[in-house]
């Protein structure tokens, strides 16, 4: 997973520190190294070729997957 983000993105400052802090395994990259066309806008999550924008909905997707992996490890 990375996140993409810039520095003059005034959301994307937050949400990297809350990332680093919280999801360590997620990459953090800059939109000017190289990030795929697909990217729209940032802050964007890419999982794969899946695409996530907006704040709250990289959040939500990040809870999710850590609360399914967490699942998946105690059966």
């Amino acid at each position: 997973m990375i996140l993409w983000g810039a520095d003059w993105c005034a959301p994307c400052g937050p949400l990297k520190k809350f990332v680093g802090e919280h999801y360590p395994h997620v990459e953090i990259k800059d939109i000017s190294d190289n990030a795929p066309n697909s990217i729209k806008s940032i802050p964007a999550l890419q999982v794969g070729s899946r695409i996530i924008t907006n704040v709250n909905d990289i959040k939500m997707y990040l809870a999710h997957a850590s609360f399914e992996s967490m699942r998946e490890g105690q059966q």
